[in-house]
């Protein structure tokens, strides 16, 4: 009972610092009935391919069993994230920092979250937040072939819109290697561009029976080359008559 008074003391003390400083400061956050979670940093929103330094102080009456620092899905499945059984009452985040990857997460929403287990609490959950990560590209209107005839050709469509300005616009066929066999690539100062106009430079008449991946890539000044879309098809033997 001495500890857990004392340990709401130091609760109290850090909140009414939080509430009184003059310059800002990260949130403190009671967690359950044992934990205290101070100093924390999250991500809000995180442009694709970049990193987060996680930051934050777990604090506990008891010994800290284990504690969980991760990336979750909308499916609740962990995509990035690490588990740690440090057997101390104190734990810094940062020491999870390394295991979660945010440059590793393709773009949408997902949930940052922090549990942890001692002597009283188990899987605890200490933070959940919910963040985004986004790119300054997109694609839409697409249209790309599923199943060809060998020999028959096919009309490639979509909008390729930037944040900002377009540098490269690239379409193309490659092979299971990643060699483009055909295609094309346009240099474009426009925030938006036709793949239609890169129509011609792909002929699929050529193609000879096999499976294929089509594949559009486009770079601005944030992102390079960066894949909007990468389909599979397949050319079957050509019709006989």
């Amino acid at each position: 009972m001495k500890n857990r008074s004392l340990f709401r003391t130091i609760l109290c003390w850090l909140l009414l610092f939080s509430l009184c400083s003059l310059s800002p400061v990260f949130p403190v956050f009671a967690t359950g009935e044992t934990f205290l979670l101070s100093d924390i940093t999250y991500p809000e929103s995180i442009l694709l391919g970049s990193s987060f330094g996680l930051r934050g102080t777990v604090t506990s009456e008891t010994n800290i069993t284990s504690i969980t620092v991760g990336v979750y899905n909308s499916s609740d499945e962990m995509e990035t994230g690490h588990t740690a059984t440090p057997h101390v009452k104190t734990y810094s985040i940062k020491s999870s920092d390394r295991y979660v990857v945010f440059g590793d997460l393709i773009p949408g929403t997902y949930e940052y979250r922090i549990t942890a287990t001692n002597a009283t609490e188990t899987n605890c959950v200490l933070f959940s937040h919910s963040f985004s990560v986004y790119t300054t590209l997109s694609l839409t209107e697409e249209v790309y072939p599923n199943a060809m005839v060998e020999g028959a050709s096919f009309i490639i469509k979509g909008t390729v819109a930037s944040q900002y300005t377009l540098s490269s616009v690239t379409a193309g066929v490659y092979n299971a290697s990643g060699t483009m066999l055909t295609g094309g690539t346009a240099a474009t100062t426009s925030s938006t561009y036709n793949l239609k106009n890169l129509d011609n430079k792909i002929v699929f008449g050529n193609l000879a029976v096999g499976t294929y991946f089509y594949r559009v890539t486009a770079s601005d000044k944030i992102m390079n080359n960066y894949v909007l879309l990468n389909v599979q098809f397949s050319i079957t033997g050509s019709f006989t008559y």
